[in-house]
């Protein structure tokens, strides 16, 4: 295991950890979450590839509260290059059933050895 690959795991596992032991609850589950597709409206990439849209993969989130869930895992990105990622969910915005948010965290297999992640989240209960 190369040098990054290295910390990137050890920083997954200190935070997985520290979250899991500071805030677990009884109501707290434990999830197995499948890759997924993607749609590129720019149908090439600059080199004339076209993008990997089957992102297939396999991963592990975490809900240690309503609103905060930790996930790990690892897919086949838009480059057709293996990516693993170590995420926190964070949806306190609630309408019903949907709940709204962010999920901050670190990936990997794309431009450098390790890069910072930051999306929306919108989840259906």
């Amino acid at each position: 295991m190369n040098k990054d690959k290295l910390v990137f795991w050890t920083a997954v596992a200190c935070l997985s950890t520290s979250m899991c032991i500071g805030k677990a609850k009884a109501e707290s589950q434990l999830w197995v979450t499948p890759g997924a597709v993607s749609y590129h409206v720019e149908r090439t990439q600059n080199n004339g590839e076209r993008w990997n849209e089957t992102n297939y993969g396999l991963g592990v989130e975490y809900e240690v509260s309503p609103q905060t869930a930790v996930m790990i895992g690892v897919y086949r990105n838009s480059l057709d290059r293996w990516t693993h990622y170590a995420l926190v969910q964070y949806t306190p915005i609630v309408f019903g059933p949907v709940r709204l948010g962010a999920m901050v965290g670190a990936v990997d297999g794309y431009s450098r050895n390790v890069d910072p992640a930051l999306a929306p989240v919108a989840t259906i209960e």
